[in-house]
C-alpha cells in the first residue's frame, strides 16, 4: 500500500486520498473527481467469509455510484508498472464516461477486478479463466476484456 501511494498515487494528476472514510467503510484509496476507489487485497481476501464481506461492502460503495478496482498485494509488488497503468486507464475511463446521475447506475463499469494472468493467487470463486498476457479485467456484469 505504501509503495503504490508514495510512488504513484500521491503525485497522480488527480488527487487521491489514502485511508478515506466512505460511509461506514474505510477504503485504501479514493479519488473524488473520478469517483474511483482502489483496494489492495492480501491473501485473506480469498477466504469465502471475507469475500462475502467484500461483496457487501462493494455493493454499498457501488450504490453511491463509485467504481471499486481491486488488485492483489502481490501484483502491486511484482507488476507495479502494470498496476499503475491499469489505475490510470480506470481513472481516464471514468472521466471519459462523464458524470453519472445518482440512481442512473453504470453497473457494467462499477466494479472491476484486475488480476495478473500469472498471479500466484487463485482467482476469486466464479471468476472467468484469464486468457493471454497482461491483466484481465472482470466487471461485475461478467463482461471481460484484456488490457
Amino acid at each position: 500500500e505504501r509503495h503504490l501511494w508514495y510512488d504513484f498515487l500521491k503525485s497522480y494528476p488527480v488527487q487521491f486520498k489514502r485511508q478515506y472514510s466512505v460511509g461506514p467503510y474505510i477504503v485504501d484509496f479514493y479519488c473524488f473527481q473520478a469517483k474511483l476507489i482502489i483496494e489492495l487485497d492480501g491473501s485473506q481476501h480469498y477466504d469465502p467469509k471475507v469475500q462475502e464481506y467484500d461483496k457487501k461492502r462493494t455493493d454499498y460503495l457501488e450504490s453511491l455510484q463509485l467504481q471499486v478496482v481491486r488488485f492483489s498485494n502481490s501484483d502491486v509488488l511484482q507488476h507495479f508498472d502494470s498496476v499503475c497503468q491499469a489505475i490510470d486507464m480506470a481513472a481516464k475511463a471514468r472521466f471519459a464516461a462523464g458524470p453519472t446521475p445518482i440512481g442512473a447506475g453504470r453497473r457494467a463499469l462499477s466494479t472491476a477486478y484486475y488480476s495478473r494472468v500469472q498471479s500466484p493467487h487463485p482467482p476469486p470463486a466464479g471468476a472467468p479463466s484469464p486468457q493471454g498476457e497482461g491483466f484481465v479485467v472482470r466487471y461485475s456484469s461478467e463482461r471481460q476484456t484484456e488490457i
